[in-house]
């Protein structure tokens, strides 16, 4: 199930409780409260991921385990990204990121379905060694639809 820092580190911005493992009582506890993600909800999907450090991005899930990504506010910009949903329904989405050095370097976000409503959380680090920031995600879901102005698409095929 997803990495268990940055679920632990989830579990710790929406309890107020420092987990010590993925078998403290705590995190089981919370882990209760969420619902496992649907291979048919997410396929054919675009979801807004807001993050609060590294802004928002609109992503739409393939059904090749592809995710097309596009920053909110440059949404000529695209890149690829890929997607599994792990035996207990949480979304890792593994991106290329950008930064200042001269190494690519991975995004790593897991994502946790909300019992109910569109909106979700997720946590997010990078595979730099040297950096130990795990970033706080809030994930809309909208559905097999989105309209953003400068995207000439508007639906998902992929299924």
């Amino acid at each position: 199930m997803g990495d268990v820092n940055r679920l632990l580190r989830l579990c710790e911005l929406e309890t107020g409780q420092k987990p010590q493992s993925s078998t403290d009582p705590a995190y089981s506890a919370w882990l209760k409260t969420k619902r496992p993600f649907a291979r048919d909800e997410i396929v054919g999907s675009y979801m807004l991921k807001l993050g609060e450090l590294c802004g928002g991005y609109l992503v739409r899930f393939n059904g090749d385990g592809t995710v097309t990504e596009r920053y909110m506010f440059d949404p000529g910009k695209t890149w690829t990204c890929q997607w599994t949903l792990d035996e207990a329904g949480v979304i890792h989405l593994s991106c290329p990121g950008e930064n200042e050095r001269k190494q690519p370097v991975r995004c790593n976000l897991d994502i946790v379905a909300s019992p109910v409503g569109a909106i979700h959380a997720g946590c997010e680090n990078t595979d730099e060694a040297d950096n130990p920031v795990i970033e706080h995600f809030k994930v809309f879901f909208l559905g097999p639809t989105a309209s953003l102005p400068g995207v000439s698409e508007t639906t998902t095929g992929a299924a």
